[in-house]
Parts: structure tokens; C-alpha cells; sequence
């Protein structure tokens, strides 16, 4: 029964955060403007110096250098549900355009603006060193395979796996604070005390703001007007199954502490990246499918993390 408790408490604090922010658009005191503004500024400003005050304040450098072996597991686990989805893709017959963005949608998952927050809600800051290892397989695999045929869906089918601009999209700007903040401790570099309170005030801001903005999210969700057809279906049954089913299963190969694959298992079952509509529109690939996909697997993500949580907690 404790377990049952210290899951539900995790994840409802996670909920009533998300629940003002979907309260603060109901009431009109967020409009449209901010809701496109928000994932911005918290992926730019916040959650840069967010990370890097995490790294900077709380691990050692014989610390930092033994997580390099934990990032093997979501690289297999990634490359396992990708695959599996290509061929996938095939056996239901699915229509040119939606391929790339099905594969894409049921492998990645949202591991920066909802995996970030919802990992410190639920397991604490220490955790949040498993949880960028997760976002460096998975943005990785955004930016590479994702994008690659996510293109091909469109009419953009001569873009390159890897190139430039991959690469500057896998840097992002959480990843940079990260890897900042891991030069600092590495290289024994300490900040001026009023640059370290600077950057923890801001930093401070983001489990908050994050939070909200997915429940700013789910106010535009009007259930109604979507057909839940197969294509739709499966891709909840990657996010929200398959995937952490695989980062379990795999978990039994790769030796590495309970909390690394709690917060693996977590980080799984979150909902499609939110990218990956974007990707759609911008190659004209089928983006109301991408959309679907995205705003509804955060809806699926609100059941299936109770169901892990308590998973998680009470039987490993």
C-alpha cells in the first residue's frame, strides 16, 4: 500500500501542476501568444541553466564519468522500437506520408519539456543525470533517423541522414547546459556566487513552467473531432507499452542502478516529441496525423504513468 501511495503522490503533484496551467488558459489569463512563446523560452533560457546549475552543484567528476555506460541501454532500446515500428509500418500497409512520422512517433519520445519536469516530480534532481542520458539517445534519434523519414513522408526526400544541420539540432540549448555544467565539474571550475544564484533562480522556474505548459496543452484537445483509427492506436501502444516494456526487458542485459532504469522506464512511456509535428508540417508530410499523435499520446501518457509508477515501485 505505501508503494501504491508514494506513486499516486508522485504523479498527482505532476498532474495539479499541469491542471493550473490548463486552468490559467480556461481563464483567459494565458492567451495564444504566450501558450507559442512558453516552449521557447523554458527549451532556451530555463532548462539550460537549469541543467547546468544540477550538474555544477550536485555530482563530482569520478560521478560524472561513470554515466557514460548508462547511455548504451536507451541507444539499444531506441534502435529496438524504431526498427520494430518500420516494420511495423509495412505489415498494416500504411500510406506514404505517415511512415516516417509513425516510426518517429513511436520510439521518440518527449524527453526535454515533459520528460525533464516529470522525472524530478517523480524521483527527485538526482535523477535528472539518467534522464539527459535519455535525451541525448532520443534527440539523437530525432534528429537522425526521425528526420531522415519524417522528409521521405514529404517532398523533401533528398535530405541527407546526417549533416550540418543535424547536428545543430541535436546541440540544443538543454543539451548545451548540460554539457557545460559537466566541463565545469570535469575541469574543477566554480562560478562567481552571484552568476551561481543567477542561473539557480532561473533554472528554479522550470519543473513549474513546464508542467503548466502541458497542461496549456491539453486545453486545445477536442477529443470529438479525432478518428481513432489503427495508425493512430498503435502509436499509443509504443509510447505507452512497447517502449518501456523494451527498456525493462533490457534492463536485465545492461547492469546499471535501479533508479537509471526507473527513470529509463519513465522516460519511455512519455508521449511523441513534440517535434515531430512540426518535422510534418514543415516537409508537408501528414501533419494533422503528427498533431493527433502528439497531443493525444500526453493524454495516454496520464494513464500509462500511474501504471508505472506503482510497476515501479512496488514489484521492482
Amino acid at each position: 500500500m505505501s508503494a501504491f501511495l508514494t506513486a499516486c503522490g508522485g504523479v498527482t503533484t505532476v498532474f495539479l501542476v499541469g491542471f493550473l496551467g490548463y486552468l490559467l488558459v480556461r481563464r483567459g489569463w494565458v492567451g495564444p501568444e504566450m501558450t507559442k512563446n512558453l516552449p521557447r523560452i523554458i527549451t532556451t533560457i530555463v532548462l539550460p541553466a537549469y541543467l547546468f546549475r544540477n550538474i555544477t552543484s550536485g555530482f563530482e567528476r569520478d560521478q560524472l564519468l561513470t554515466l557514460l555506460y548508462g547511455s548504451l541501454l536507451p541507444l539499444c532500446s531506441l534502435s529496438i522500437s524504431f526498427a520494430s515500428a518500420y516494420f511495423l509500418a509495412r505489415a498494416m500497409g500504411m500510406r506514404h506520408g505517415r511512415r516516417g512520422i509513425f516510426r518517429t512517433g513511436f520510439s521518440v519520445s518527449s524527453a526535454v519539456i515533459i520528460g525533464l519536469p516529470v522525472t524530478a516530480a517523480l524521483f527527485g534532481e538526482d535523477a535528472l543525470q539518467y534522464a539527459l542520458l535519455y535525451f541525448i539517445a532520443n534527440a539523437t534519434f530525432l534528429w537522425t533517423l526521425g528526420n531522415y523519414s519524417i522528409a521521405h513522408d514529404g517532398e523533401k526526400a533528398g535530405v541527407r541522414l546526417f549533416s550540418l544541420a543535424t547536428l545543430k539540432n541535436i546541440c540544443s540549448p538543454p543539451l548545451m547546459g548540460f554539457l557545460a555544467g559537466m566541463a565545469m565539474v570535469l575541469l574543477g571550475l566554480h562560478l562567481p556566487a552571484f552568476l551561481d544564484k543567477t542561473i539557480k533562480y532561473v533554472g528554479d522556474m522550470s519543473i513549474g513552467l513546464s508542467l503548466m505548459y502541458v497542461g496549456m496543452m491539453l486545453h486545445g484537445v477536442d477529443v470529438k473531432a479525432v478518428n481513432m483509427e489503427r495508425d493512430v492506436l498503435m502509436v499509443f501502444f509504443g509510447r505507452a507499452i512497447f517502449s518501456p516494456v523494451c527498456v525493462l526487458a533490457l534492463s536485465y542485459i545492461f547492469s546499471i542502478p535501479p533508479l537509471m532504469r526507473n527513470v529509463f522506464i519513465i522516460q519511455a512511456a512519455l508521449p511523441v516529441m513534440v517535434q515531430v509535428p512540426v518535422l510534418a508540417g514543415y516537409y508537408k508530410a501528414d501533419a494533422r496525423y503528427a498533431t493527433v499523435i502528439t497531443t493525444f499520446s500526453t493524454i495516454v501518457c496520464l494513464v500509462a504513468l500511474p501504471f508505472w509508477m506503482v510497476l515501479i515501485t512496488a514489484f521492482l
